[in-house]
């Protein structure tokens, strides 16, 4: 068994509550709202070019899109202390321009159906924003504001995220977490398959009680588990069951070109399981993140988060 080479965080942790939408996966064609306001937004008809010759509209941001989130010290969050760590997010854009679901590895989920999402008009620039909030609970709002490159296959930007915390009085949010984000065009030619996942991966998540799980786990190229536990201050806690249980676990995927798989179950060598809403998976980024419940502390909410060694 493998010890983890990565070092473990000693940071105290404020967690987001989990949002467990439903998983419908819209597939484009409904209207998620649009305005033409905001920071990097265009005018008009939502066309323009970047003087390159690139013609940027609304119908350019239309496609699914996979990255990663990274967090920024801000002085405006927690007296520039940074509390989430980096995790995987999506966005799939309909053919209007407009995001009809999002996600990111926090277990946040954004979708028409139970979240209010506004995307304004793309910009002569490339440049867009959109604001996502959820409906119930915490009413956690995610606004980003990006821009498409030259290429028309990549935007970069920068996030905000908010939610109601005991800090804030009932209606209103605090500001938890900020920093910059990428993605990537997402086709049948340049996703994710189970075969790419071979290898090992490690990485630091969080729990509600700020102890940091490490995990390293070793994946074959039909997506099962050949090794690998879970460890807390360097030390091995549990390992994976390697009786066949974890065979083919992250096969197949669920909507490929989210880099997404749905409800994934791991076993632990003592009988206990792992289980997650959803994974997410950018090869590019080299990283899977998604919502954790463990089996041995059913109320705790986790966070699964690993990267390619």
């Amino acid at each position: 068994m493998r010890t983890p080479s990565f070092p473990l965080i000693p940071l105290a942790l404020a967690v987001l509550g989990m949002a467990f939408a439903p998983s419908c996966i819209p597939s484009g064609g409904t209207d998620g709202g649009n305005d033409s306001g905001g920071l990097g937004a265009g005018a008009g008809d939502g066309s323009g070019s970047d003087g390159s010759g690139n013609q940027f509209s609304d119908a350019t941001l239309t496609g699914d899109w996979t990255g990663i989130m990274i967090p920024v010290p801000n002085p405006l969050v927690n007296a520039g202390d940074v509390l989430f760590l980096s995790r995987n997010f999506f966005l799939r854009v309909n053919s209007g321009g407009n995001i009809v679901l999002a996600a990111d590895g926090l277990g946040l989920q954004f979708d028409v159906l139970s979240s209010e999402i506004r995307t304004s008009s793309v910009g002569g620039d490339g440049g867009f924003t959109a604001t996502m909030k959820i409906t119930s609970d915490r009413r956690e709002t995610l606004t980003i504001a990006g821009k498409l490159d030259q290429t028309l296959t990549g935007i970069s930007g920068y996030y905000e995220l908010r939610s109601h915390t005991a800090d804030v009085p009932i209606g209103e949010q605090e500001l938890i977490d900020t920093g910059d984000f990428r993605l990537q065009l997402r086709d049948q030619n340049n996703s994710a398959t189970t075969a790419d996942l071979a290898g090992a991966w490690s990485g630091v998540g969080y729990d509600i009680d700020s102890r940091f799980l490490s995990t390293v786990v070793t994946f074959n190229a039909a997506g099962g588990i050949t090794d690998g536990g879970v460890y807390n201050a360097g030390s091995l806690v549990r390992s994976f069951s390697l009786n066949g249980s974890n065979d083919g676990i992250l096969d197949p995927f669920s909507f490929p070109t989210l880099g997404r798989l749905d409800n994934v179950l791991m076993e632990m060598s003592d009988g206990n399981t792992l289980y997650l809403d959803y994974v997410l998976v950018d090869l590019d980024e080299g990283m899977i993140s998604g919502p954790l419940l463990d089996s041995l502390r059913p109320t705790a909410e986790l966070v699964l988060r690993i990267a390619r060694e």
